[in-house]
């Protein structure tokens, strides 16, 4: 990989949405937008994992720097309580959900780091 991958990934932004009510009446839950986000997304290391008391295993988790806000089930307006933020990876078509955020401002400038753990097809089918 070069270094343009490190710090420079295109991944997609999965942003929860409001429930949709579909022609049968019935309501369409976790409904997300897509949007394409540039970013760095790097392993977590052992004293991060375990500073921030995560639970799991070390390898669910990712760190993503970026300069896209991102949201980890905080009320926000106008959008839906506590569902957090979705990134999904291109290139291993794996779905992480936003856990933690720290803002870094300098000046008029803010980044965003945020850790995020991995979310399988197990999980997605158990969260109703």
């Amino acid at each position: 990989m070069s270094w343009a991958g490190y710090f420079g990934e295109s991944v997609f932004l999965l942003r929860p949405g409001f429930a949709a009510r579909g022609a049968d009446g019935r309501t369409a839950d976790n409904v997300y937008t897509q949007t394409a986000i540039v970013c760095s997304m790097q392993p977590l290391s052992e004293d991060q994992w375990t500073v921030a008391d995560l639970g799991g295993r070390q390898s669910d988790f990712v760190k993503i720097y970026t300069s896209t806000q991102l949201y980890s089930g905080d009320p926000r307006p106008g959008a839906p309580a506590n569902q957090p933020d979705r990134v999904k990876h291109r290139a291993t078509d794996q779905t992480y959900e936003v856990v933690q955020v720290n803002e870094y401002r300098v000046g008029l400038l803010a980044h965003y780091r945020a850790v995020c753990r991995r979310v399988d097809e197990y999980q997605e089918g158990s969260r109703t």
